[in-house]
């Protein structure tokens, strides 16, 4: 009886297995538009605009994304309370660096700004965190698919680590697999960033770091 039960256990639990699983049309879709977005030998600009909320607190912002190979950059603005937010994450290929920046109403800063530099292992080739990648079907054991006004609108549930969003929803252009839209609900807390436009062609020199830039930082390397 005992391994009756055993044996009735692990047909329950490969049944789950086998039914929590990411179908192949989505996967095929990401990649797509992970290929798109990010294979252009010319290199790419994004330009998008960001919405958050929770409970009486919105904030708006707008980011713009650049990538081209191994380099990219992301430089983010936006007004919370009166205050003004600037962030700006790189990578050449060969170091990342990390700017944040925080000014009240008058202009004047809340506190240092600093300059974080930190080099890349050549041996891992990755990007930074703040890259455009579109692989989150990695992270999440179930997925839904529906096309909706010429789009691809993809809902991911149940994440496999505790602190991904329990649900977000992915939204692809049908016709050139472009990214058009994500967002997330948590904890009362919502997130949308919607794709104003695309551009295709990046000087390389948009993704050389200069100190320059931020004059009044402290520039901090790390190893």
């Amino acid at each position: 009886m005992r391994r009756l039960v055993l044996l009735a256990a692990v047909l329950v639990l490969t049944a789950m297995s086998l039914h929590a699983q990411i179908p192949q049309n989505v996967i095929s879709v990401m990649q797509k538009c992970n290929q798109t977005m990010n294979d252009d030998a010319q290199g790419m600009q994004v330009n998008m605009e960001m919405k958050m909320s929770y409970l009486v607190i919105s904030i708006k912002g707008d980011i713009v994304a650049y990538s081209k190979g191994n380099k990219n950059l992301t430089t983010f603005n936006t007004k919370m309370l009166g205050r003004t937010m600037r962030a700006e994450s790189g990578c050449d290929g060969k170091q990342n660096w990390h700017y944040d920046l925080v000014t009240n109403g008058k202009g004047e800063k809340e506190e240092p700004d600093t300059l974080l530099i930190t080099p890349i292992d050549q041996k891992v080739k990755k990007k930074d965190d703040f890259s455009l990648e579109f692989d989150m079907y990695k992270d999440y054991k179930e997925a839904e698919m529906k096309e909706k006004n010429g789009k691809y609108e993809i809902t991911f549930s149940q994440p496999k680590k505790a602190d991904d969003p329990k649900k977000m929803v992915v939204v692809i252009n049908k016709s050139n697999y472009h990214f058009y839209e994500m967002s997330t609900k948590e904890k009362g807390a919502t997130m949308r960033m919607t794709v104003k436009s695309i551009k295709k062609g990046v000087p390389d020199s948009v993704f050389v770091l200069d100190p320059k830039k931020f004059p009044s930082a402290k520039v901090v390397h790390k190893s």
